[in-house]
């Protein structure tokens, strides 16, 4: 059902190396060609094919020499700039020519992304790599417009034939790829003396231990030595490279001065682990900024040697003028993202409290599909979703809201200032789009406020290379298997980490309670539900985690996840997208995997718990047809596929949205695996309810939990303390309700 493919044939093949560019040169030259003293223009925003969709025109501000450019009116004058960072991306342009021959290539670009070193690209001529020189054509930084000329003070021309032709651009690492390699199997090196040192000393080991580190770590001299030869060839090829010291050797400048402490005495090693741990992050940090390659290219000139340039040099008073025409053209800005598609019919004002990135997509998917198909007018606004309640008591609120706190749909709505959309005919239909663990914290007493944009749930992520290391060979499924675990992890100073919400109701917890068979509350939320028995039990068990396993209260699991001091954990399955773009040098060695359960009644139950943002109908609309309308468009399959596939093109992968509409997830690219599990994981989750006087329910079942762990106070009496005041919160606000 996913990815479909059908390959009819494979072939592998060696391939002809491109020869050097004065062979090239003289073979034409020999056949009788010249250079052709034509000229063409190539808009680079007007791309022919791209090899990645999240490279997207772009609107350039920066500089008014940028073709075409009007001030206050967004024109997409470019192609590139952050998106096209990645090695292997490529964009192609066609150009018809009119005479065979040798053309000038020339590049108006902007790098001014990465101080210190240069973009590559690798040049293709109608799909071939004309010669050796055209692998790497260099972009140096930058900070302002620049023309960039294949060969640079000496042309080198290349070979057009007459008609169409394809010029390409591939994003390359060009030379520091090997070194790019090379480092990235240092800091697996590194990283696993880490964790071998921290299996023998713990985290914050004590300064005036002798851990016999060279007796106990395998090979310790020699490691170190190695590491400290590698560092110093390493930082030398790239004092080659980029012609000099800068801050591209400064993490491994860091790093060696380290080691060099390391081997003079083996407690530097003890004492400096924490700061060890910073420079490992930093040489991945380095990994990062050199393979992506980023650059904004405005136009291509193809010409002869007689062409004169268009200047780009931009004076002073020029520069002045263009920055003080753009601050004081700020002031008429208004947030409003107007649309240049009107119709005859219904206005509705719509509201959205995410980046300007996503309200431009919003915009255009709404003029493309929804205002000519509906006949409905759309203000979008892009603003801060906390004014929304001033805005709402004063008159001036909108019709529509998208990404509020799931909190908000049912507070407000039993206030009477956010409509029922039950009370429209085709809701049952709508509602089947999601899950019921994505409605169940917008709905109340049988009415729903609000449909859900977004649902992210817990999975449990895991290192597989670590934990293999030491012996465990298959994840936990149960809760108890966790706790059996525990043990080989914590004398080897790992953790498994559970997240700890301060002040509100733990994730974790809730979906604790709920595979035990528990409610949060009872009487259709006129009481707290925590003295039943499943959710004591589940009480227990996770005051247990912490009191008598010393599970950690407090982390970023992120980073240690990925410096390996925390090998398995929970976390929202958005991390998945963390992950990928913050650690890629343990790409392969990680996966998640379902929440931890119990068994009951002889079956395991793996309840997550999800959380969700949500768009809602303000009850003062005058439009409240046209703004159902409106919201079944923005939730529907179709508008969310477009949507979520468009953040990810623009910002890239790391912008996966999470949507909740189920067909529109299965539309995204997830690899099959993981689609999968996210699947069965999605199909287990709960939702956490919402009822008058919830906000003090989270925030005293955490009081009753730090009781039991700083006041050694017992679980059971904790519990039944903060129970009676959650139901004297409940009661009070429901008499205010009139509930």
């Amino acid at each position: 059902k996913r990815e479909p493919v059908v390959v009819g044939s494979l072939y592998l093949f060696q391939a002809e190396k491109a020869p050097l560019y004065q062979s090239y040169f003289d073979h034409y030259t020999n056949l009788g060609y010249d250079v052709i003293e034509s000229d063409y223009q190539i808009e680079a925003e007007e791309a022919s094919l791209k090899s990645s969709p999240s490279l997207n025109p772009i609107a350039e501000y920066s500089t008014f020499k940028f073709s075409p450019y009007e001030s206050f009116i967004t024109r997409y004058n470019a192609i590139g700039g952050n998106n096209w960072r990645i090695a292997g991306d490529e964009i192609s342009w066609d150009l018809n020519v009119a005479e065979s021959g040798l053309y000038k290539l020339t590049f108006k670009a902007m790098q001014n992304f990465s101080s210190g070193q240069s973009s590559t690209r690798t040049l293709k001529i109608n799909g071939e790599i004309p010669f050796e020189e055209a692998k790497s054509v260099e972009f140096k930084y930058n900070s302002n417009l620049q023309y960039v000329t294949l060969g640079g003070k000496t042309p080198q021309y290349v070979y057009l034939e007459a008609g169409t032709n394809t010029i390409t651009l591939q994003a390359s690492i060009g030379e520091y790829g090997q070194i790019v390699q090379r480092v990235n199997v240092l800091i697996q090196s590194f990283r696993s003396f880490y964790r071998e040192v921290v299996m023998r000393t713990g985290l914050n080991p004590d300064p005036y231990q002798d851990y016999l580190l060279k007796r106990y770590i395998t090979n310790y001299e020699d490691r170190l030595t190695h590491f400290e030869t590698e560092l110093k060839e390493i930082r030398a090829e790239i004092i080659g490279i980029s012609g000099g010291r800068s801050t591209l050797i400064s993490a491994f400048d860091r790093t060696s001065n380290q080691i060099k402490k390391f081997i003079t005495d083996e407690k530097n090693v003890q004492n400096g682990l924490r700061e060890f741990e910073q420079n490992i992050s930093a040489l991945g940090s380095w990994v990062i900024t050199v393979s992506e390659q980023p650059l904004t290219l405005d136009q291509i000139y193809v010409t002869g040697d007689t062409y004169k340039l268009p200047s780009i040099k931009v004076n002073f008073f020029q520069k002045l003028w263009h920055e003080t025409t753009l601050f004081f053209g700020s002031f008429l800005d208004d947030s409003d993202f107007g649309s240049g598609v009107t119709v005859d019919g219904p206005t509705i004002e719509v509201w959205i409290g995410t980046g300007r990135d996503q309200t431009t997509l919003l915009r255009q998917l709404i003029d493309e599909s929804f205002t000519t198909q509906e006949g409905i007018n759309v203000n979008l606004k892009m603003v801060n979703m906390g004014i929304l309640l001033q805005a709402t008591l004063s008159g001036n609120g909108p019709d529509v809201a998208i990404g509020v706190d799931q909190k908000m749909p049912v507070n407000w709505g039993i206030r009477n200032a956010i409509v029922d959309l039950t009370e429209f005919d085709d809701y049952s239909e709508v509602a089947s789009w999601f899950s019921p663990s994505a409605l169940e914290a917008l709905t109340f007493n049988g009415s729903t406020y609000a449909l859900p944009d977004t649902e992210d749930f817990l999975v449990m992520f895991y290192r597989k290379d670590i934990l293999e290391s030491i012996g465990i060979t298959e994840v936990p499924t149960t809760w108890d298997q966790v706790i059996d675990i525990s043990p080989m992890l914590q004398k080897r100073y790992l953790e498994f980490y559970v997240p700890v919400s301060q002040g509100s109701l733990s994730t974790v917890l809730y979906a604790m309670m709920r595979q035990n068979g528990g409610d949060l509350y009872i009487n259709e939320g006129s009481e707290s539900g925590m003295l039943q028995k499943p959710n004591i039990d589940a009480f227990l068990d996770f005051t247990k985690l912490f009191s008598d396993y010393g599970f950690a209260l407090e982390a970023n699991f992120a980073n240690r996840f990925r410096s390996g001091e925390m090998p398995i954990g929970i976390a929202n399955y958005s991390l998945y997208n963390t992950l990928s773009v913050f650690a890629p040098e343990i790409a392969g060695q990680w996966d998640y995997a379902l929440l931890p359960g119990v068994y009951r009644d002889g079956e395991l139950h793996q309840e997550s718990t999800s959380t969700v943002s949500s768009s809602v109908i303000m009850s003062n609309t005058k439009e409240k047809d046209a703004s159902w309308t409106f919201l079944k468009w923005w939730l529907s399959k179709d508008t969310q596929t477009d949507y979520a596939r468009g953040m990810e093109a623009i910002i890239g992968s790391a912008a996966r949205y999470p949507t909740a509409n189920l067909e529109a997830f299965e539309q995204l690219p997830w690899p099959v695996k993981d689609y999968l599990i996210l699947k069965e994981q999605r199909a287990l989750a709960v939702g956490i309810p919402t009822v008058p006087g919830d906000y003090i329910v989270g925030r005293h079942i955490d009081n009753a939990f730090r009781a039991v762990l700083n006041s050694d106070v017992s679980p059971q009496d904790s519990l039944y303390h903060y129970h009676l005041k959650i139901n004297e919160e409940i009661y009070r606000k429901r008499k205010e309700l009139g509930l």
